[in-house]
């Protein structure tokens, strides 16, 4: 039996070729990612060395460098798997073009969707549009193995339902939302590691590639709430400017409603939380700020904890509610 299931390394790694080269390049280029405690001391200082040694200092600091980023998509497609996921920087880069494999790429990042995305309404609308032309048979996949497909189905109406969703939400094209998932993630890490402001360097880098996405400016006043309150509500306010009018996002809200917390507006986040009770907030977990000492909201410490929206919205209720000595 063969243990990789029909799996093709490079093909898996090659659908995410294009956000690991992304993340790379704005950890070293902007000087922010991983600590020595989370991967190896070399990390940082290895990747530096390779991008200086073929490219130079042709870019000022603080800048992305787009070739750097080219060529390491490129390794991640023709590289070594396990040096790749380990991110252990190559003697040399591949250089020239970025490699047109994109059909298995898109088969891949279909195949990776479908079997890590519970919930249908968080898949993309590229791999909600392939899942409904599979299931209609009006496409076959080339590249994925059949013995993975097979371990979900669905049924026609929950995809065309999903599918009708996501387009009538006019959410952001795919290479956008994949740039939102790929700042976003690596920025959790660093919010897990406690460094908040290499968090909002890249969040903010990643407004600036994408301005329009409110929830780039949403995750952007996140990670600015426990550095500068005031700071943070101008990217949240701006986060909610661009969301469609009539539309609420109570993760949006729930973060504006903390940063007026420490900024010392309490009434108007109170103004905020009491706009809707709790059962008409979702259930879906976030990364949102804790107060440390719930008695002093506005100067105490924070901790991000992965918490449901729903019970920090009552968290906030209470905080607001129950002061402590001013």
């Amino acid at each position: 039996m063969d243990p990789g299931l029909g799996l093709d390394p490079h093909g898996l790694l090659g659908a995410f070729a294009d956000e690991y080269s992304l993340g790379l390049d704005a950890s070293i280029s902007l000087g922010v990612g991983p600590r020595a405690g989370a991967e190896r001391a070399s990390y940082r200082e290895g990747w530096t060395s390779v991008r200086d040694a073929i490219y130079g200092s042709t870019k000022a600091p603080g800048e992305l460098n787009p070739a750097f980023s080219r060529d390491v998509a490129n390794w991640v497609r023709e590289g070594d798997p396990e040096a790749v996921i380990d991110r252990c920087p190559p003697e040399a880069l591949p250089a020239g073009g970025i490699r047109t494999d994109y059909i298995a790429n898109a088969e891949y990042r279909w195949l990776v969707t479908r079997l890590t995305e519970t919930y249908l309404d968080n898949w993309e609308q590229e791999a909600l549009e392939t899942e409904f032309r599979y299931i209609t048979c009006m496409w076959q996949p080339s590249f994925v193995p059949t013995t993975l497909i097979a371990l979900r189905t669905e049924t026609r109406a929950s995809v065309a339902d999903a599918l009708a969703r996501k387009v009538l939400s006019r959410d952001s094209d795919p290479a956008t939302l994949r740039t939102r998932t790929a700042f976003t993630q690596q920025a959790v890490s660093l919010v897990q590691l406690g460094d908040a402001s290499g968090a909002a360097t890249l969040l903010r880098v990643a407004c600036e590639f994408h301005p329009g996405d409110w929830m780039l400016a949403n995750n952007y006043g996140f990670c600015l709430i426990p550095l500068e309150a005031e700071s943070a509500l101008s990217a949240l306010n701006k986060a909610t400017g661009l969301v469609d009018l009539g539309t609420t996002m109570p993760i949006l809200e729930a973060n504006t409603a903390m940063a007026m917390i420490r900024a010392g507006d309490s009434s108007s986040a109170k103004l905020i939380i009491a706009a809707r009770s709790a059962d008409q907030v979702p259930e879906d977990e976030a990364w949102l700020w804790v107060s440390q000492d719930a008695k002093n909201p506005t100067s105490s410490p924070l901790e991000a904890r992965l918490l449901p929206l729903r019970d920090y919205w009552e968290l906030i209720r209470s905080v607001l509610e129950n002061p402590g000595p001013s």
